[in-house]
């Protein structure tokens, strides 16, 4: 029972997202871990860039890293949303125990109000991978109506 407890405490680890709804001073970096050989990663993530200039960008690194036995085939990273985001990766197609790779997005709202997109990594063993991003384009001094 106690093995049980710890388990499930553990599972629920893993669901927090990566940022506040506050800009990065600067870019931020983070991992996300294919860590099983049961092909199992946490599937799902959220970004948000927060508060930026109309004409102005703020940039997040996902770094994705197979920490498992097996290599991990990347079929397609691609971003569905607001063209506020732009997205660039150094991702070969295959990736191998140990390696990684950078996938840079980059949020520049045009005008103010709130965008969204999402960032899907699909994969063949291993889950795919999304990150819902969000940010929100405001006037100077970080006000809109």
């Amino acid at each position: 029972m106690k093995l049980f407890l710890i388990v499930s405490i553990l599972s629920l680890l893993p669901m927090a997202t990566f940022a506040a709804d506050v800009t990065p001073a600067a870019e931020q970096e983070y991992e996300v871990n294919i860590d099983g050989d049961d092909v199992n990663v946490q599937e799902h993530y959220n970004y948000n860039f927060g508060r930026v200039r109309v004409g102005n960008s703020e940039s997040a690194t996902f770094t994705l890293r197979n920490r498992g036995r097996i290599p991990v085939y990347i079929n397609d990273i691609d971003l569905d949303g607001d063209n506020a985001f732009h997205e660039n990766d150094n991702c070969p197609r295959l990736l191998l125990r140990g390696q990684g790779c950078r996938i840079r997005v980059r949020f520049r709202p045009m005008d103010t109000g709130r965008y969204q997109a999402e960032l899907n990594i699909e994969l063949t063993g291993a889950s795919d991978i999304e990150i819902d991003l969000r940010g929100r384009g405001v006037r100077r001094g970080g006000i809109d109506f």
